[in-house]
């Protein structure tokens, strides 16, 4: 029976020692992630955070604290810390998408106004008016696809985990690790 009653408590110790140094690695990964995500975000970004329990929250930062990140939702300003977001994506307003939209739309509009039969006689009002209507609608849809899209910024890129499996005959720990290389 001393054979049995060593071994479990080599057993014992070992898992401890290594619920002790995953939970040593995991503060070391959320100290790095909590100082990238720092250096990436900034007063007045306009940002989408997504937390550990996958809620999306959307606001413009008001400051970023050794651990946490102020953000103001409307006329709410909550704190979230850092250890806590997986995700950020950055949007970048409707501004450019409306521009692009517009330059195209207009220059389509005007070469149609150019090569349309309809316009003799008044070409240049037609020309004008064809390249207002096509930057109008094309203006629109690139508003509609800037909105639509969203830049990741910042990805929490690690994950460690260890669970007890204690049964009655028989106990263990299963270690879980994983990482993200992208941005």
């Amino acid at each position: 029976m001393r054979g049995k009653a060593a071994r479990t408590k080599r057993f014992r110790l070992c898992v401890c020692a290594g619920f002790i140094s995953v939970a040593t690695v995991g503060s070391a990964f959320a100290q790095g992630a909590e100082t990238d995500l720092a250096r990436v975000l900034a007063e007045g970004m306009r940002i989408r955070i997504t937390d550990a329990d996958g809620r999306t929250t959307k606001g413009v930062v008001e400051a970023v604290t050794g651990g946490a990140v102020r953000m103001r939702t409307g006329s709410l300003s909550s704190q979230r810390g850092m250890h806590e977001v997986v995700k950020v994506e950055e949007s970048d307003g409707l501004r450019n998408g409306a521009c692009i939209g517009f330059a195209i739309g207009a220059v389509a509009g005007m070469l149609n106004g150019l090569t349309d039969p309809q316009g003799e006689g008044h070409r240049g009002r037609f020309v004008r008016n064809a390249s207002l209507v096509g930057g109008t609608v094309f203006l629109g849809y690139g508003a509609l696809i800037d909105a639509l899209v969203h830049k990741v910024i910042y990805r929490r890129r690690e994950t460690v985990s260890m669970k007890p499996l204690l049964k009655p005959n028989a106990s263990g720990a299963s270690l879980m690790l994983s990482w993200d290389h992208g941005r």
